[in-house]
């Protein structure tokens, strides 16, 4: 039975924790929407489920009482994980990471990749976020401030101090931003957690820690890896391609409905960018309801959606030579093709006339597929 209002206030209040801002900390108190996002899931016997953001544990229950082997909970808030420690601490299934899903500027989090036996990429495949969106990239309203998490909270990173490690060459994504700061970036690749705001130096607090960190047992690595939860707006658009390139084979997720709109979005729309052309070239993506104001508290302004991605790759070992290709092209826009791959030192007139373009087009009315074919004539 999913957490009604007066029982995430009490456990809330038990906790000595209320809803934070910086946390972007909206809980979701429509009890069917709860079980609808678990459902969306698809979880299946022996699936390994991440949940980022369980906040006072709602949806976590409701993956625990499914078929999964394992429930891999990712939550940032100090006050949060302790009670969610104590509440599932019999539950031999439930693995807790105390706190940030990322690690730094360019990785996820090493337990995280561990406990849910996600795949490193190779040593300098690193991905993710490099330099702040272009103004035209950064299209975040003010009331998407705020991400709304699974009854609970999911890790906001909108406040966090970033690494201090040194950013490397990175997949580049035209993710929301509210804030001048440094954007997030991401690789499944193994390193040291990023603290969250409260946590002692070094701390990596988890229940069945042990099981997180130490090399799985033989046949764990067989288990599909499927991520149920909700997340953060501004590393959503990173977090999501990370995991699908690292294997996870289903997402169900909510996200603020601009990001979703992003996410499948189709060639000419105005949402429509590189993320859109990432995420649609390694899943097949399904935006399956909006979700109003109203099935959260307190209250944001601004609609959800419930989106739902099936992994399917088509990139392979090139996603992050792609990725990069597809931020000269959109950080272009609003020039030709033409005109976009010249200044990128591409043979401009080589690639138009091999796949028959039309060289006054833009890169934001091309599709994913054809944009995939332009990025093959250049290597």
């Amino acid at each position: 039975m999913a957490q009604t209002k007066k029982e995430i206030q009490s456990h809330l209040e038990t906790a000595g924790s209320q809803p934070r801002h910086r946390f972007g900390q909206n809980f979701m108190i429509d009890q069917n929407l709860v079980r609808l996002i678990a459902a969306a899931g698809e979880i299946a016997p022996g699936d390994v489920v991440i949940e980022v953001g369980p906040g006072t544990g709602t949806l976590t229950e409701e993956l625990l009482a499914s078929p999964a082997s394992k429930v891999v909970a990712v939550e940032i808030d100090r006050d949060l994980a302790k009670m969610l420690r104590d509440k599932f601490a019999a539950e031999p299934r439930f693995n807790l990471i105390e706190g940030d899903a990322l690690a730094g500027k360019h990785e996820l989090n090493k337990n995280l990749i561990s406990a849910a036996n996600l795949l490193p990429l190779p040593s300098g495949e690193r991905a993710g976020v490099r330099g702040e969106p272009s103004q035209d990239e950064s299209r975040s309203s003010a009331e998407a401030v705020g991400h709304l998490a699974s009854t609970d909270p999911i890790s906001s990173v909108a406040s966090r101090t970033p690494s201090t490690g040194t950013p490397g060459e990175g997949r580049s994504y035209d993710v929301l931003q509210s804030t001048p700061s440094a954007s997030p970036t991401l690789s499944p690749h193994p390193a040291s957690p990023l603290r969250g705001e409260g946590q002692d130096e070094g701390a990596t607090n988890s229940i069945n820690e042990a099981n997180a960190t130490l090399p799985l047992p033989p046949g764990e690595g067989t288990k599909p890896v499927k991520l149920v939860a909700n997340l953060p707006y501004n590393i959503a658009s990173p977090l999501v391609i990370e995991l699908l390139i690292a294997g996870v084979q289903t997402l169900a997720f909510t996200v603020q409905k601009e990001v979703a709109d992003r996410l499948a979005a189709k060639a000419g729309d105005d949402a429509y960018g590189s993320i859109s052309v990432m995420v649609q070239l390694l899943g097949d993506v399904e935006v399956m309801r909006t979700l109003p104001p109203q099935a959260f508290w307190p209250a944001p302004k601004i609609d959800s959606a419930l989106v739902r991605i099936r992994r399917r790759d088509r990139l392979g070992s090139q996603a992050n030579a792609f990725s990069k290709f597809l931020q000269q092209l959109f950080s272009a826009r609003r020039k030709t093709l033409r005109k976009a791959l010249s200044q990128a030192d591409y043979d401009a007139n080589r690639i138009i006339a091999a796949l028959s373009l039309d060289p006054q087009a833009r890169p934001e009315t091309l599709d994913p597929q054809t944009l995939w074919a332009v990025f093959q004539q250049t290597c």
